[in-house]
């Protein structure tokens, strides 16, 4: 019974954490377009 029940557990775990990573991953993306975009005000800035 323990044997049937671990697979289901972990395929649900699975199932929730891929839907997690795929927000994780879009902002991960947004965080690297903002960091890119700052760096150019900053490259562009009064220094430049």
């Amino acid at each position: 019974m323990t044997n049937s029940t671990t697979p289901q557990a972990t395929t649900h775990t699975t199932d929730h954490s891929s839907a997690f990573d795929v927000e994780l991953a879009q902002l991960t993306r947004n965080n690297f377009i903002e960091a890119r975009h700052r760096g150019r005000l900053i490259l562009l800035g009064p220094d430049g």
